[in-house]
């Protein structure tokens, strides 16, 4: 199904909230409009082809680059490389030399893909400590490799790639950027980019990496296409899903950025909301994106909050979506200090730029049901 939020105008025909884009990002009708078009005019399509229409559509997949750039790189500085998924991409990143057989830094905040990756290929993997709102506790190390989620994607916390870059002057720095795409700059300390398209709307979905132009990682785009061309450890990617994904970037770019006072504001009029029936706000404001707001709901575990609320027509997230349905405590809430029960209790409330006030009203008063009658 693909979610086409102007369809819904507060969903009055199927009595649902939507507050769950940090899992997947709903889609703009003309974007689902437009992945249509470039099915009819590029599926049938081998990008690899000599002929005229492999030619066009090689034009159409360098506009494609441009436009992710024009979002994510204005600066210029930096190659993308498109795929399927991004856990394709995180998986050429463990194998390659960046990583394998090397020693490497990041956080038990990291996405499960990237940590389950790391483990299998480096030959050490060193997990800093975070604070109490989910910051990495930098320490001296001389691992050669770091990777650091730059909006984690559970609690919402925004990481400073200053001050990483200066803990780590000398390693290549990955930021997964899957929750910052379109809503906020990327790093330009990072040497390398991950972004997904699930998370801005691409109904397609598709991932791309941004490459930086250090001597460090200077060899990936060669060796990535190794991968596909000759080693064949990877298909190739899909080309309407691609060219959809670099126009939703571009969409929900402009619309991020024409919401941006509103979604400020439906987070501080939840976080009070919030706070009055009893429910903490993990991260403060000045420290998260304004498009994740954690709660921690002492005494009760998240899940079952979330599952009362969706009997009332409200969908969010106990947790991050890779995580939602295990019996495991969450492991952001551990990473950050939280034990026992209490590594339950989290719910996420995730919002995007077509989120309205008159809905975040709807969602405080389910809210209250839903802890008034667990």
């Amino acid at each position: 199904m693909i979610w086409c939020f102007e369809e819904y105008d507060m969903n009055e025909e199927l009595h649902t909230l939507y507050f769950d884009s940090a899992a997947a990002a709903p889609v703009p009708r003309d974007v689902a409009g437009r992945y249509a078009e470039l099915v009819s005019e590029f599926g049938g399509i081998n990008s690899e082809s000599a002929h005229a229409g492999g030619r066009r559509l090689r034009k159409a997949m360098e506009e494609a680059e441009k436009d992710v750039l024009s979002v994510c790189a204005p600066r210029g500085g930096r190659r993308v490389i498109f795929a399927s998924s991004f856990v394709d991409l995180v998986t050429f990143i463990a194998e390659s030399r960046l990583v394998s057989g090397r020693k490497v830094v990041t956080t038990a905040m990291e996405h499960p893909s990237v940590l389950a990756n790391l483990r299998r290929t480096a030959s050490g993997l060193e997990l800093l400590a975070s604070d109490a709102q989910g910051r990495p506790k930098p320490v001296e190390s001389d691992a050669g490799f770091c990777s650091f989620t730059q909006v984690q994607s559970e609690i919402g916390t925004v990481l400073d790639f200053t001050r990483l870059r200066s803990a780590f002057p000398d390693a290549v720095i990955v930021s997964d950027s899957v929750q910052a795409a379109g809503k906020m700059p990327i790093p330009e300390e990072a040497d390398i980019v991950l972004v997904s398209g699930a998370k801005f709307g691409a109904p397609g979905g598709g991932a791309a990496m941004l490459v930086g132009e250090s001597r460090d990682v200077s060899f990936i785009p060669a060796a990535y296409a190794k991968w596909r061309s000759s080693a064949y450890r990877i298909d190739r990617a899909d080309v309407p899903g691609t060219l959809a994904m670099a126009y939703a970037l571009r969409r929900h770019a402009e619309d991020a950025a024409s919401a941006a006072d509103r979604i400020v504001e439906i987070n501080a009029y939840l976080r009070k909301k919030a706070e009055e029936i009893g429910l903490r706000p993990t991260v403060p404001p000045e420290m998260s994106s304004p498009y994740i707001l954690h709660l921690v709901i002492p005494g009760k575990q998240g899940a079952v909050v979330a599952r009362i609320l969706d009997t009332d027509g409200v969908m969010c997230s106990s947790g991050s979506a890779c995580k939602a349905e295990t019996d495991e405590p969450s492991p952001a809430l551990r990473a950050i200090g939280y034990r026992g029960q209490d590594a339950y209790s989290g719910l996420r409330i995730s919002l995007s730029p077509y989120s309205t006030m008159n809905e975040a009203k709807r969602l405080a008063d389910s809210l209250k049901r839903a802890i008034a009658g667990y």
